[in-house]
């Protein structure tokens, strides 16, 4: 399902229903704003419909309709910040019945490029739809009761679109129009949505998907380059590899939080840019990419296994589809020693557990095992030569913070 393309900020006030008395305005309202004739069904619920990071129109030739929200943080209830790895756009189980249908269209109009939407059995819908934002990129994912999306001719006229949307199918069939293009889309497909297009796309009974939004200018591709490349998924040698990485990220919310938001960002957003240039027929220099992408892809996997104590040259190249003696090349190649990263990483990890008050109440072997090190008079040595402290020091007296 795609992901509606990002804009820029608004200058739009936020909304006086979320400030506290005496206090200055929040930057976000708590619910998403609808339509006059929507409002009704989503003022009876604003706790099952939240203002999502970063779920806002395509930049307009026009004026837009800002959306609160847009390009701030996310709020909750009156004025709480949202933690920001996790973003229930909407669960219609917070709904009576009634009002599911009208707030499920206006979930997917705010969130996707959607123009139109259309629900299969309005009286028994329902719907859980969530946007995580990851770096330069956003993951959105749906699962939801029979569907049908449209963006239409009138709408890409009326709107520049820089993004492109990458979607992982996952239950249910699908189907899905856009330009020449005519496909059923089932179960572990990979579809490319060109927002700059018309497009349809739909399921019926129950579906679920999984996207990726990247915008074209991170992807460093001309458009007619991605169009090309669109309906040649299947050949690149990337393609099972992006699919697993897709995957992962809807089903790993956790993976993804903290310091590893923005690497598995950037590694998601340079797969995917691998993936559309091998993809295309005319590309140019596609081993270029492929490196580039790979070390990107290092780098991401180390961060969500850095506690891993099996996380080694072995568990990496598996991980990623290569031979060993490829990952030391390449990485070699771009400066990147893999032994020394992932030690240099795990022990700034446990230097900041030591330091901060929950690690104050635990053994230092206890965190040097919870960061991946099997025996703590290594763990201690390597952490002595790094910040010329004991790691007992930092956790009982604050030395080297």
């Amino acid at each position: 399902m795609p992901l509606r393309p990002s804009s820029r900020p608004s200058s739009r006030p936020p909304s006086p229903l979320v400030r506290r008395r005496g206090a200055a305005p929040p930057p976000v309202a708590a619910t998403v704003r609808a339509p006059p004739h929507t409002g009704a069904a989503l003022r009876a619920a604003p706790s099952a419909l939240r203002a999502a990071p970063g779920a806002v129109p395509a930049r307009r030739r026009r004026a837009p309709r800002p959306l609160p929200g847009h390009g701030r943080p996310p709020t909750v209830g009156r004025g709480r910040p949202r933690e920001a790895a996790v973003g229930v756009l909407l669960d219609t189980r917070e709904l009576a019945p009634g009002e599911r249908a009208e707030a499920l269209r206006t979930a997917l109009r705010e969130a996707s490029g959607s123009t139109h939407v259309d629900l299969d059995g309005d009286g028994e819908v329902e719907g859980r739809l969530e946007l995580r934002p990851l770096g330069p990129v956003r993951l959105f994912t749906a699962a939801t009761t029979g569907v049908a999306m449209a963006r239409t001719e009138r709408a890409v006229r009326g709107a520049s679109p820089d993004a492109v949307a990458l979607a992982v199918h996952g239950t249910g069939t699908g189907r899905y129009e856009g330009g020449s293009s005519r496909r059923v889309v089932r179960g572990g497909d990979l579809l490319l949505v060109d927002i700059t297009r018309p497009f349809r796309f739909s399921w019926t009974g129950r579906g679920s998907s999984a996207s990726v939004q990247v915008a074209t200018a991170d992807l460093g591709m001309p458009l007619e380059a991605v169009q090309r490349a669109a309906a040649r998924l299947p050949s690149s040698p990337l393609h099972a590899l992006v699919r697993r990485h897709l995957l992962d990220l809807a089903r790993s919310p956790a993976a993804t939080a903290g310091a590893a938001t923005e690497a598995v960002g950037g590694a998601t957003a340079q797969l995917v840019r691998a993936l559309l240039a091998s993809a295309d027929d005319r590309a140019g220099d596609r081993g270029a990419v492929l490196e580039e992408t790979l070390v990107a892809q290092v780098r991401a996997y180390v961060r969500q296994h850095l506690r891993d104590p099996e996380l080694g040259p072995d568990a990496v190249a598996a991980a990623l589809s290569v031979s060993r003696r490829q990952l030391y090349r390449v990485c070699a190649r771009h400066g990147l020693s893999l032994e020394q990263h992932v030690i240099a990483l795990r022990l700034q990890g446990a230097r900041d557990e030591l330091a901060s008050p929950a690690g104050r109440g635990r053994t230092v072997a206890a965190v040097a095992h919870a960061w991946g090190f099997r025996d703590a008079t290594h763990f201690a040595r390597r952490f002595r030569a790094a910040y010329g402290v004991l790691p007992r020091d930092v956790r009982d007296g604050g030395a080297g913070r």
